[in-house]
This record gives C-alpha cells, structure tokens and sequence, in this order.
C-alpha cells in the first residue's frame, strides 16, 4: 500500500507562523472596527441629545435648556423628556460597572457619587458620573453640559455676562453644549489659564472636566446649533465656550503622538 506523506516539522511550523501572522492583522482590525462603532454610536447619542435640545428651544423662546434648574432638575433630565432611549446618556466606551474611586479621595469616582475615574498616565476615562441622594436614573451619564451655553436664570454660576443663552446666539455652530465629561456640568474661563501637566479631567479647570480621551486623541463635541464633531482635545481651546472666550490651543503633555 501507498504511504499517504505527512507534513514535515518545518511545514508545521510555517502554517503555523502564517496563521499567527493572520491572527496579528486581523485582531487590531476588529479592534479598530469596534473602536470605530463605539464613536459612532457614541456620535449618535450626542446628535440625539443635540436634537432634544432644539425640542426644548423651539417651546421657550429659543432658550438652551438649564444646567439645574429651579426645582433642581438638570439638563440631562430635561433633554431625556424630549429623546426616545434613555440609554443615549451613555457613551457605548464607559464601564457601566463602576470599580470606585479616583486618586486617594474617596468621594471621588461614581461610587463616590462625584466624578468619573481618569488615567493620569494618558487621560482615559472609560467610567461616568452619578449624583448621590436623588433619582440616579435621571442623574448618571457619561457626558456634561458646557454652562455657559444656557440661559442666564436662577441656579448658574460664574460671571452672567459671559452666558450664550439661545440657540439663535451668534456662533452658535461654535459653542459646545455637551461634551465627555467627568462632572454635569463645567463653566470653562480661559484657555490661557488650563493646566494639564498634572492630572487630566480636573474639577478646579473646569476646561479639564471636559479634556481627556475616550476615543482615541480627539472626543465627540454637540453645538448649540445641533451638529456634533470630533475634535482634536488640543483644539477643543479654539472653540467658543462663553461670549468673551479668546480661541487658544491647548498644551495637553500626556496625550500621545503629540
């Protein structure tokens, strides 16, 4: 009878290396296609709460809706009463199951109820915030609202002058409304004065509670207007953020391939 021939070792070994070399090209492309989604859908989420927004401006004069308002309900829930899925409070890239703290405080972080946990090391943030002692429901999400879009009436804070107010505002394309955001909410005074050679998503620099990475070195942005982009983080300086602001990059040390 006819010996049916075998592989050899050497033949072993380079079907071998072909498929990890297949295994090696194929892994960082579903990465990247994964990556690719979660900021789509990451885009339409904002694009959604952009649109809840306008809802609520087309029925109070054009008025961007309230960071809090009087009887102490946020933007996040008045936007949601104008959107279908209430999941879209949430960036498809968060770890829905908080691991605690940030840094050595302990009220930080979403199980401390006050912000989310960032790396220090490159800017990540992969978590979200929640409000203690009310309906976290309402009062957890992934993004935050820039408070000198809103309209100048009762809880705001900071310097009145500054605010936007409208969507009718001149450069309303220019003004963000919602943003990543390590905090609800963030009232950004100058770019001359942010500092990021510490620890990024900084509560004290209220430009830092928007600037840090969730996808890749730029983050989904909405505008007054409606329309949402990813901007470059050291960009996120040249945009309008109150009526005074003064465009200026931002110098952000720890993000890579700077």
């Amino acid at each position: 009878m006819k010996r049916t021939k075998g592989f050899t070792l050497i033949e072993l070994l380079v079907v071998i290396a072909i498929i990890a070399l297949l295994i090696s090209v194929i892994v960082p492309a579903l990465k990247n296609a994964k990556d690719a989604s979660r900021r789509v859908v990451c885009s339409s989420n904002m694009k959604q709460l952009a649109t809840g927004n306008l809802s609520y401006a087309a029925e109070n004069d054009d008025r961007v809706v309230l960071a809090m308002s009087s009887d102490n309900e946020m933007w996040l829930t008045t936007i949601l009463n104008y959107c279908e899925d209430p999941e879209i409070k949430m960036c498809p890239s968060v770890n829905k199951e908080p691991t605690g703290g940030s840094g050595s405080d302990p009220s930080m972080g979403p199980e401390g109820g006050r912000g989310a946990k960032i790396d220090p090391t490159d800017g990540s943030c992969y978590e979200y915030w929640k409000v203690q002692d009310i309906n976290l429901e309402k009062h957890t999400s992934s993004y935050g609202m820039n408070g000198y879009a809103q309209y100048p009436e009762n809880n705001v804070w900071g310097n009145r002058e500054l605010f936007l107010g409208k969507t009718t505002a001149p450069m309303a394309f220019k003004v963000p409304l919602i943003a990543p955001d390590v905090w609800r909410s963030g009232y950004p005074t100058s770019a001359a004065n942010a500092n990021f050679t510490t620890t990024p998503g900084q509560y004290s620099d209220h430009i830092g509670r928007f600037v840090f990475i969730r996808h890749d070195d730029r983050n989904n942005i909405s505008f007054i207007d409606g329309h949402v982009e990813r901007v470059y983080l050291p960009d996120m300086g040249l945009l309008k953020w109150h009526r005074e602001w003064v465009p200026q990059a931002l110098d952000i040390p720890w993000l890579p391939n700077r």
